[in-house]
């Protein structure tokens, strides 16, 4: 049996304040872009408390 690797996510933590989300969204969105340029096909987020 053989596997193949047909893409690649990663998985970053987002701290994405309620009272001012801004920050913390163009951050996340600056991450994905990075790995996009990278070359990852998709990304997770996992939000902090």
């Amino acid at each position: 049996m053989s596997s193949t690797i047909t893409g690649l996510a990663f998985l970053t933590p987002s701290n994405i304040v309620d009272e001012d989300p801004y920050p913390g969204l163009t951050d996340t969105l600056e991450i994905f872009q990075y790995g996009e340029r990278l070359g990852y096909d998709g990304a997770w987020i996992r939000q902090r408390r």
